[in-house]
C-alpha cells in the first residue's frame, strides 16, 4: 500500500519573490517549502545563506526543510537552524563527520535528513537510517532544472522502501530533480512519498484537481499492479 504523499515546493532564492512562492506553496496545498542552500563548492552554484531562512520563518507557518549542499554542513547546522530550518538534510558526499553531523542536528531538536547524490550508492547510507526522519534521493545531477530524469536511480528508491519496511522504520523517502506529471507515477510506486518540486512546476495550468488527478492515477496503478 502507498503511504499518503507529502509535496514540498522547491522556491527560488529572490527575496523579493518570496510572498509569490509562499502563496504558491499555500494555494497549491504544499506540506512544506524546500529551499536549496549552495556554497559555491560542493555545487557549482552559490545561493543564499541563513538570513534568507529567517525572512522566510517569519513568512510563513509551513515546515521549512533546508537542503545544504555544502562542504562542511556541521560548521553552519547551527545557524539554519537557529533562523528557523524544521528539517536539515546534509550529504552524505560532504566533507564531514556524518554521525557527528546527525548527532549534532539532533541535539539541537531539529529533524535530520541525509541526501545522497545519482551515482550513490544507497548502501552507504544505510547504518544512518534508523537515526534520521528522511532520506533524499536526487534523481537528476544538480542543478536538476536542466539535467534529465534518470529512471535507472528509481532501484535506490524500491531499496530504500523495503528496507523501511523490513526494520519498521518511518523516515521519510524523498525525491527531487526531474520530476514531472509523466515522472511522478513511477516514483511514488517505486517508494516515494514526498516529492520535491521545482516552483516552476505549479503553473497556472497545473491546478490541486490536475495534481489531484495525477496521484489518484498512481493509486490506481498501484492497486492494479
Amino acid at each position: 500500500m502507498l503511504q499518503p504523499i507529502r509535496l514540498s515546493i522547491n522556491i527560488g532564492i529572490n527575496p523579493f519573490q518570496l510572498p509569490k512562492e509562499i502563496q504558491k506553496a499555500e494555494i497549491m496545498r504544499c506540506n512544506s517549502i524546500h529551499v536549496d542552500v549552495m556554497d559555491g563548492h560542493f555545487v557549482p552554484n552559490l545561493s543564499i545563506g541563513p538570513d534568507f531562512i529567517a525572512a522566510l520563518r517569519s513568512m510563513t507557518d509551513l515546515p521549512i526543510e533546508v537542503h545544504l549542499l555544502i562542504q562542511q554542513p556541521d560548521r553552519f547546522a547551527r545557524d539554519f537552524i537557529e533562523a528557523g530550518a524544521d528539517l536539515l538534510i546534509v550529504h552524505l558526499e560532504s566533507h564531514h563527520d556524518i554521525q557527528k553531523t546527525i548527532n549534532l542536528i539532533r541535539g539541537l531538536g531539529c529533524r535530520c535528513g541525509l541526501a545522497l547524490n545519482p551515482l550513490t550508492l544507497f548502501e552507504k547510507s544505510i547504518k544512518y537510517l534508523p537515526q534520521l526522519q528522511a532520506i533524499l534521493f536526487l534523481i537528476s545531477n544538480f542543478p536538476p532544472k536542466i539535467h534529465p530524469f534518470q529512471p535507472e536511480k528509481l532501484s535506490k528508491i524500491r531499496k530504500a522502501k523495503e528496507f523501511r519496511e523490513k526494520n519498521n522504520l518511518n523516515f521519510e523517502i524523498q525525491v527531487e530533480g526531474g520530476l514531472s506529471a509523466q515522472t511522478i507515477p513511477s516514483t511514488v510506486i517505486a517508494g516515494a512519498n514526498t516529492l520535491v518540486l521545482e516552483s516552476s512546476f505549479f503553473t497556472e495550468e497545473l491546478s490541486v484537481q490536475t495534481l489531484s488527478e495525477i496521484l489518484k492515477g498512481i493509486d490506481e496503478a498501484s492497486a492494479g499492479g
